[in-house]
């Protein structure tokens, strides 16, 4: 039994056991009803409403669209050949003043002011299914029923069939009021719960991944301070050229560089770190560096680095880092050519998946 599985709602005398159907896997080939439920669970945060109680297909969806924005565009995540989600975010991003930054607030109030007919048809495409499919699991003796009738039927039952979450009324969701209210006073839960069937989707379509579960949402705010006064530090005492330009680097201009993109790893590991110029790191952005031209250049200042802070400050909490991707990395008698080794082994097979993934490889130029 997987660990979602096992995961109880809360109780209610509401029919919870179809709720859990609907997200069950056989009934997930796409991401959409994930979203939906999110989506849905994101507006009526704030109940009581008239909005809460009457929802628009289009807000939900258009909130379906900003909730997967960072998974999509920041982290990269493969949501499967057949689901459209993840190409109406990379339209989005493409045909409009929205980037991967984006917040949700801009996300959905550019798309309810869009007046481009692609993105008002990506919505109204949503609108055609996942509204309704949503309620399958709700309404008995839906087989045999051919899928162009499917909609007619759902819409139908869903307004005499007790205990569903809601019925619908041209594009509108009217919530019954015992699921709002569960919905309500349960929200994180139930989103904790949607998220761990999302991880599970995911994880199936992005094996190797690391971190799924810390990809739903914007960047957190990164404290590299420690990383900063350990290169801070080495660079004041010894001699330092920037792996990407090799020019000489002063230890007050530094700015904290990720090998492999912090989007991809979402960790900040000092072996993955390296100090570089402002201009090269917003140069490099999110990208990777190209394996074959900067990889010696930087194991070989990670290696000199590590040696230098094991002679001064062998029980620096920094180093701990090391000892994480191999006990014997320990000390200082270690080779350079087991050092280079342990390195390119924990970072390249990262490096081959985030670039299976979409992370496009970055030299530079100057």
């Amino acid at each position: 039994m997987k660990f979602e599985d096992r995961i109880i709602l809360p109780e209610s005398d509401l029919s919870i056991s179809k709720l859990v159907q609907a997200l069950s896997p056989q009934y997930l080939t796409a991401s959409y009803k994930l979203y939906w439920l999110l989506g849905i669970l994101d507006i009526i945060k704030d109940f009581p409403s008239e909005r809460s109680i009457n929802i628009e297909f289009d807000d939900v969806i258009r909130r379906m669209i900003a909730l997967s924005w960072y998974t999509i565009l920041e982290y990269r995540l493969n949501f499967g050949a057949s689901d459209t989600l993840e190409k109406a975010v990379h339209y989005i991003e493409s045909n409009t003043e929205l980037n991967r930054n984006s917040c949700k607030k801009e996300i959905v109030e550019l798309l309810e002011n869009s007046a481009d007919s692609k993105i008002i048809e990506i919505i109204h495409s949503f609108s055609k299914y996942v509204p309704y499919r949503f309620l399958t699991t709700f309404i008995p003796k839906l087989n045999g029923i051919p899928d162009h009738k499917r909609n007619s039927v759902i819409e139908e039952a869903s307004k005499t069939t007790p205990d569903i979450p809601y019925a619908i009324s041209g594009k509108t969701c009217v919530m019954d009021l015992k699921w709002l209210e569960y919905l309500y006073l349960n929200n994180s839960i139930i989103k904790g719960w949607v998220q761990y069937k999302l991880v599970s989707f995911l994880q199936a379509r992005n094996p190797n991944v690391p971190a799924i579960t810390e990809k739903f949402e914007a960047p957190h705010q990164r404290n590299l301070e420690a990383a900063r006064k350990y290169w801070t530090e080495y660079i004041s005492f010894n001699d330092s050229r920037d792996i990407f330009s090799h020019q000489p680097m002063r230890a007050t201009e530094i700015s904290i560089d990720h090998f492999v993109p912090w989007s991809f790893v979402l960790h900040d590991r000092i072996w993955n770190l390296a100090p570089t110029s402002r201009e090269l790191n917003s140069s490099k952005s999110n990208h990777l560096p190209m394996w074959e031209k900067y990889f010696k250049s930087f194991a070989e200042l990670q290696f000199r680095a590590f040696k230098w802070h094991s002679n001064k400050t062998p029980s620096s909490k920094v180093l701990e880092d090391f000892i994480l991707i191999k006990p014997g990395i320990a000390g200082t008698d270690i080779s350079r050519e087991s050092f280079f080794s342990i390195l390119e082994n924990t970072l390249q097979p990262a490096y081959r998946i985030a670039a299976n993934q979409g992370f496009s490889v970055w030299e530079n130029k100057g």
